[in-house]
C-alpha cells in the first residue's frame, strides 16, 4: 500500500509539474507598457476636484493591419461603420481609474521620433450611461474616446483625454482627425511609464 501511495503521489506532482510549465509562458508575459498618471478634468469649479489617479495598461500595439483597417474604414465607409469594428476588435490593453473599474481598449499605437519621444494613440467607443443614450443628446453624436500621450525617454511624460470625440480622416495623409465635443480635452499628467 505504501508502494501506490507514493506512486500516485509521484503522478500528481508530476501533472502539477506540466500544467505549471504550460501556465507559466502566457502568465508570466508583461504587457508591451504599462502608465500611471493623473486625470486632470480642466473645466472642474473646484481645484483638485476633477483629479483621478489612472492606470493605462497596453498588452500589445495594434498591428500594421488593424492600423490599416481602422483608417480604411473611417475613409471608406464612415464613423459609424468604424464604431461597429472597434466593437468587434479584441481588445489590447485597459484603462482604469486606481482601485476602480475600467474599460477595455481595442486600438493602441505607438510611433518613435527621431529625438527618443515615443507618440501612442489609444482609441475606443466611449463608455456611455443608460440615460445618455435613452434620452440621446448632442453627446451622443461624440461615441469616441481618444487618449494622446508622449513619453520621453527617461519614461515621463503627458498626454490628453478627449472623452466625447467624433472621428473623420485626413485622405491625403490617411490619418484620423477628431473633433471634440467638449471646450478643454481631460490632461493627463505626471505620466510614468512603469516598464
Amino acid at each position: 500500500m505504501y508502494p501506490k501511495t507514493h506512486s500516485l503521489t509521484a503522478v500528481v506532482v508530476t501533472a502539477c509539474l506540466v500544467v505549471a510549465a504550460l501556465v507559466s509562458p502566457a502568465a508570466a508575459q508583461e504587457p508591451a507598457a504599462r502608465f500611471y498618471g493623473l486625470l486632470v478634468n480642466m473645466q472642474s469649479e473646484y481645484p483638485g476636484q476633477g483629479t483621478t489617479p489612472v492606470n493605462i495598461v497596453v498588452n500589445r500595439w495594434s498591428t500594421d493591419d488593424e492600423q490599416e483597417r481602422v483608417t480604411t474604414t473611417v475613409l471608406e465607409q464612415g464613423p459609424k461603420a468604424l464604431l461597429s469594428l472597434l466593437g468587434k476588435m479584441p481588445a489590447v490593453g485597459s484603462v482604469a481609474p486606481i482601485g476602480g473599474v475600467g474599460f477595455n481598449v481595442p486600438y493602441a499605437t505607438v510611433s518613435r521620433s527621431p529625438d527618443g519621444l515615443e507618440h501612442i494613440l489609444i482609441l475606443s467607443d466611449r463608455p456611455m450611461s443608460f440615460l445618455e443614450r435613452w434620452y440621446g443628446g448632442r453627446s451622443t453624436d461624440y461615441p469616441f474616446l481618444l487618449i494622446e500621450m508622449t513619453i520621453k525617454p527617461d519614461g515621463n511624460g503627458d498626454g490628453q483625454v478627449i472623452v466625447a470625440g467624433r472621428l473623420s480622416a485626413d485622405k491625403f495623409n490617411k490619418t484620423l482627425v477628431i473633433e471634440n465635443l467638449e471646450i478643454q480635452p481631460m490632461q493627463l499628467r505626471n505620466l510614468k511609464r512603469e516598464q
